[in-house]
């Protein structure tokens, strides 16, 4: 929600001249993915294909692209054509009918009829996926190993402590700009991620987990300000001096260090000691 949030920002704040022509004909492309998401039409391409034209109309038009993703992403239907309690008996069913078909265990190659069958099973696994869990499974080794590693490495050369570097001196280091940044990302993450739970739990909103401690919640709120890309991302287009933005750069950068550690060592020390009380009530 934080990252919808930044996203909100860039929308509305570094958006510069607009060009609307792009961005009627955009909302166009956005309302017919509507409509094909109403009518159940689960064909991934559909939504690819015009997402890519979406995004470059957004790139054209003046406002930041990354607007269109999240608004195409809506549009992806997330209901699976085959329901959980449809497929298991259906799928039970196909290979049944596998195993029934004649075998020739001397021959390797399948026969059509059992590669019939196989295509069968295939068809009923990908029903059972919705298209946007599908698209978001087969991105998720994409986007975690190779495009926000190379975003980072892209965007973080920030050179601390060395002869002709920017901060040649620990005071540099820390200026006013980057000591904020860290300190929000390690205190203003774990505060507001643990008191909005705190919140909807007792407002009823939601329930906690009977396992779960309130000092677990802080642990993992510590763990939600590592905040290296979106922090990045906003950082780049927030500030247009680069003293500035190795600045915010260095904050980003400690105060995720510390968040992560934090987190690390106040979620190792929670989930022992629940463990500890577990054991002492079974004991008991």
């Amino acid at each position: 929600m934080d990252d919808l949030g930044a996203i909100l920002i860039i929308a509305l704040f570094y958006s510069h001249q607009i060009y609307w022509t792009y961005l009627i004909i955009a909302f166009g492309l956005l309302l017919l993915l509507i409509v094909a998401n109403y009518f159940d039409i689960q064909t991934i391409h559909v939504y690819t294909g015009l997402g890519f034209i979406i995004w470059f109309l957004f790139l054209k038009s003046g406002i930041h692209p990354t607007i269109a993703g999240v608004l195409i992403a809506f549009t992806i239907p997330a209901r699976p054509k085959v329901q959980i309690n449809q497929f298991i008996p259906k799928i039970k069913w196909r290979l049944k009918q596998f195993s029934n078909l004649p075998k020739d265990d001397t021959n390797f190659v399948l026969s059509n009829k059992q590669l019939e069958s196989i295509d069968h099973m295939e068809e009923l696994v990908k029903q059972v996926q919705s298209p946007l869990q599908m698209i978001e499974h087969n991105l998720s080794g994409v986007v975690n190993y190779l495009i926000l590693p190379l975003f980072a490495l892209a965007n973080a050369g920030v050179t601390i402590l060395a002869p002709g570097s920017p901060f040649a001196s620990m005071a540099e280091v820390f200026t006013s700009l980057s000591l904020i940044i860290a300190v929000s990302l390690v205190f203003g993450k774990a505060l507001g991620i643990s008191l909005f739970a705190w919140l909807a739990v007792k407002l009823k909103l939601s329930v906690k987990p009977k396992d779960v401690s309130w000092l677990s919640f802080v642990g993992i709120g510590l763990l939600g300000g590592i905040g290296f890309t979106m922090s990045l991302f906003i950082a780049n287009l927030a500030f247009t001096s680069p003293e500035l933005q190795d600045q915010a750069k260095v904050g980003i950068f400690f105060g995720s260090l510390v968040a992560g550690l934090a987190g690390f060592f106040v979620l190792k020390y929670a989930l022992t000691r629940d463990q500890e009380k577990r054991e002492k009530l079974g004991a008991e």
